[in-house]
């Protein structure tokens, strides 16, 4: 069971990379795409998000929750959720690595 969901994850996976509706597996109406650009302050406030859940617990066990947009995930369809979640993720990652690399220079 867990490995048809973990293959059908995958194919979808595929799809979107090659801008394929996952639905009809037809490349997507451009007119209907919506794109979102994330000026470098938006980049900053997440970043100042990250350091301070860092800054109070390093160990935080699912930081993703916190961070996501929960009126933007919850509006949107599974493959965007899904990408957003991932994406999340990634952006979570650097300011991780980020915040580490800041805060060992200065200790």
């Amino acid at each position: 069971m867990k490995k048809n969901a973990l293959k059908r994850l995958a194919e979808q996976a595929k799809c979107r990379l090659r801008g394929i509706d996952i639905h009809n597996h037809e490349p997507p109406d451009e007119s209907n795409q919506k794109f979102k650009i994330i000026d470098k302050r938006q980049d900053e406030i997440f970043y100042e998000k990250v350091c301070a859940m860092l800054t109070e617990n390093e160990d935080i066990m699912n930081p993703i929750v916190t961070l996501i947009d929960k009126n933007l995930y919850d509006n949107m369809q599974e493959t965007s959720r899904q990408k957003y979640f991932f994406d999340v993720l990634e952006k979570y990652w650097e300011c991780k690595e980020r915040f580490e690399r800041e805060h060992n220079s200065t200790a």
